[in-house]
């Protein structure tokens, strides 16, 4: 049967006959080889079961957590039935517990100890469009007077800014109007700039904006040793670079998504299957950007003295 070994939940209202053996031990999470769970409404505890029906153990509903909001977002019932890969759920839970469902819910009031959520994960990288648009301009400093003892430092600012703008071009159709926070990668450019991690919050909305800085290398001193009374001058070279990107923000479906039946089917009005049985491709879903991209650098410092 389809997704056979993947994680499978239920969730009913336990009777109270069906009181749980006093060794069950209390765990503070749901154990990762549970293949199934049931809440037992009136001891206020999730139990955990493995393939063979055999209880691992009671989860306290307080302990139940949900993952980084910043990374993660929640989605609606209807953002669950948009997955890629929903027709299998739903194929699932006909082949289970049978069709004739009367809701599908993401993230009931009651059951929010086992929510549905997006995600973002690892370094979502931008492709150039092309090679950076470069322009070079020599600057000189103001003089500086060495005194009597022939001796001077001047300071080579080496150091290389960025300026970094993203502007969602294509929203994803699930928790629209959502922020979710995701780390951006912006790769090297030989002789202009290293590359860049950064992590950015993205509103799932055409057209809205965000920006950041960043700043690299260092400034070193220049020692000149020259005749007294002269002025020195330091010479170099501004190379300011633009250029052009796009990304996508991944988001990865992960959670539980419920079915409410009328009557009961296998003992149990409300059934729940997991989400991550789906391949990551089925739960899947991206925020498509455009990054622009400016860069100002100082290099090739040169000092020149001279009586004025």
């Amino acid at each position: 049967m389809l997704f056979t070994s993947r994680l499978l939940a239920v969730l009913g209202f336990v009777s109270a006959s069906l009181a749980l053996p006093a060794s069950v031990p209390v765990l503070k999470s749901i154990p990762a080889n549970a293949a199934k769970i049931a809440h037992d409404v009136e001891l206020g505890v999730v139990i955990a079961y493995d393939a063979s029906g055999n209880i691992l153990g009671q989860v306290p509903s307080s302990n139940l957590r949900t993952r980084d909001a910043g990374t993660c977002v929640t989605m609606s019932s209807d953002d669950v039935q948009r997955l890629p890969g929903w027709d299998k759920i739903a194929q699932y839970a006909k082949d289970n517990w049978g069709d004739g469902w009367d809701s599908v819910n993401a993230n009931p009031e009651q059951y929010r100890d086992s929510p549905a959520i997006l995600c973002t994960g690892g370094v979502n990288p931008v492709t150039l469009d092309a090679d950076p648009s470069c322009r070079t301009q020599h600057q000189t400093s103001e003089g500086t007077i060495i005194g009597t003892t022939g001796q001077i430092t001047l300071t080579a600012d080496q150091r290389t800014t960025q300026h970094t703008e993203t502007t969602v071009t294509q929203e994803s159709s699930l928790a629209l109007g959502t922020s979710i926070s995701a780390t951006v990668g912006i790769p090297d450019i030989a002789d202009v700039t290293a590359s860049v991690t950064t992590t950015l919050t993205f509103t799932n909305s055409i057209t809205t904006s965000n920006s950041f800085d960043t700043e690299g290398g260092q400034s070193q001193g220049l020692n000149i040793t020259n005749d007294p009374g002269k002025t020195c001058r330091s010479s170099f070279d501004v190379q300011t670079c633009d250029f052009t990107g796009t990304g996508s923000v991944r988001m990865v479906g992960s959670g539980w998504v419920w079915f409410f039946y009328g009557e009961r089917r296998n003992d149990h009005y409300h059934w729940a299957a997991s989400i991550d049985m789906l391949e990551e491709g089925d739960r899947a879903t991206y925020i498509n950007f455009r990054a622009t991209t400016s860069s100002n650098s100082k290099a090739n410092y040169n000092v020149n003295c001279q009586f004025e």
